[in-house]
């Protein structure tokens, strides 16, 4: 007992005094995680960070727990999401797509509350590195080396919903004329049985609702604008990783700039912001434009407003000007946006994925309204209404359908938390007000949870910590004033 209590002590004694340190092990270990991930994953699949993050992140849940003052609050949200997660893969089927889901979240959370009880311990050098490893990787798409997933890649194409499928068609997609694509790509998809735990799912050709309740959706010439879209990812798996990390790099450089003047954090915000516009992913900058818009509404600078919004107008109006101007370049999906938005807005992915969850939740039992279906479920039923495996891209909805209203109002109840206890210094500053912002609209048009948190709430963080310092050295010289 006595030898027991001993080695308490003493790994309380050895935490205690290198407890300055362990926050940015931490932090570097999972930067060593990912950027193994994303080499060994040009040559080979293989998920390593994942598997990793599943032994590491337990340690980092116990340092989290250690003189954590709302050790309850995190207790509940691992513990109820790991539950449902269990059930879940008992009831419907087990699926390692339920453990990366939940390990996710799991970080989102964890990673959260360890930095806000470390925040004195967090270190600007550390963010220079992260830039600097984050370019190197991104560097390969200039020797048109681009990761989708896995494998190699000049650019990647994002197939519209009407012509993709398993078996790619042999032809290639023209690029200009809509009619003339509709024509080349046009067939019926293979009828494909799927089966998951005893359920048969039969993939048909996509279109408008019918008796069955699939989605069917007619082809028009829309489909070409959208189809033709070029990203940028180099050794990311994605290219909307790439985006995230750039954006809010951009948002920490920028903040950096306001408080110190420096060229160098000039120069790093526009190397971040124009990185993050090459990924040609849309969902970072919307984020960031939403968000602004919601700042000059709270601070009732209507003036800005009326500019943006007319600025916009224009946009809209000389959007085929642009069209044509950027044609086979990665900007041409910026202005595809617009004019799917404005001509046809049930044509854009969002709504359909969202409507195809609504198809799914409106018929859930008693039982799948509190636990939810699991994640895998989630891509099996977009793989049946929209013959596209892929989740709901909405934190918000894919988690009430993965982990039943519970999960989605703890969920809820985090954002909440993460305003509150923040809320002085996300009030008083444009930049950390946006870069909050633009974390809860993501979650909304993309998803946050998934895009690995554990880095962008480092940034969040030293804002935080930056502008504490500030407050208090404020508050210093006026009382020696005084």
């Amino acid at each position: 007992m006595n030898g027991t209590l001993n080695s308490i002590n003493y790994l309380k004694t050895l935490v205690d005094k290198h407890k300055s340190n362990l926050v940015n092990i931490f932090f570097w270990l999972f930067i060593i995680l990912f950027f193994t991930d994303r080499v060994i994953n040009y040559f080979i699949h293989f998920p390593f960070f994942v598997i990793s993050a599943v032994i590491v992140l337990p340690f980092v849940y116990l340092f989290a727990q250690y003189q954590n003052p709302e050790k309850k609050q995190l207790r509940v949200l691992i513990f109820s999401f790991l539950t449902i997660a269990i059930l879940n893969s008992i009831i419907y089927v087990f699926s390692t797509k339920n453990i990366s889901d939940f390990l996710f979240i799991s970080m989102f959370f964890i990673f959260y509350f360890f930095y806000k009880n470390n925040i004195n311990y967090l270190k600007l050098s550390n963010i220079y590195l992260f830039l600097f490893l984050c370019l190197f990787i991104f560097s390969f798409t200039f020797f048109s080396i681009n990761s989708q997933f896995y494998g190699k890649a000049e650019y990647s194409k994002s197939y519209n919903w009407d012509n993709y499928s398993e078996k790619k068609t042999e032809q290639s997609p023209p690029k200009k004329s809509g009619k003339d694509l509709n024509k080349k790509t046009k067939r019926v998809l293979p009828k494909k049985q799927l089966n998951y735990h005893n359920e048969k799912i039969e993939r048909i050709e996509s279109g408008q609702i019918d008796k069955k309740k699939y989605i069917r959706w007619e082809p028009n010439d829309l489909d070409a604008v959208e189809l033709l879209r070029i990203y940028h990812n180099g050794l990311f798996r994605l290219p909307h990783i790439a985006s995230y990390f750039f954006g809010f790099l951009f948002l920490f450089f920028a903040y950096q700039y306001q408080k110190k003047r420096k060229t160098i954090d000039i120069i790093l915000l526009t190397i971040s912001v124009v990185f993050c516009i090459y990924t040609g992913t849309r969902v970072v900058l919307a984020a960031f434009i939403l968000a602004f818009i919601t700042y000059l509404f709270r601070k009732k600078y209507f003036i800005y407003l009326v500019l943006l919004f007319t600025a916009m107008l224009l946009m809209v109006i000389a959007n085929e000007y642009f069209l044509k101007l950027t044609e086979n370049t990665f900007l041409y999906q910026y202005f595809t946006f617009i004019k799917t938005s404005t001509e046809n807005f049930t044509r854009l992915s969002r709504f359909r994925l969202w409507y195809s969850w609504w198809l799914e939740v409106k018929d859930f039992d008693f039982l799948n309204f509190i636990i939810g279906k699991s994640f895998v479920n989630a891509l099996i039923a977009n793989s049946k209404y929209l013959d596209f495996k892929v989740w709901y891209h909405n934190d918000f909805i894919n988690i009430f359908y993965t982990y039943g209203v519970w999960g989605a109002m703890l969920y809820i109840w985090f954002f909440i938390k993460i305003y509150r206890d923040n809320k002085i210094m996300i009030m008083q500053n444009t930049y950390i007000f946006i870069f909050f912002s633009s974390m809860l609209l993501t979650a909304i048009i993309n998803g946050f949870y998934y895009y690995f948190p554990v880095f962008q709430l480092y940034l969040f963080f030293l804002m935080i910590k930056n502008e504490k310092q500030l407050v208090s050295m404020n508050n210093i010289q006026i009382a020696d004033d005084k």
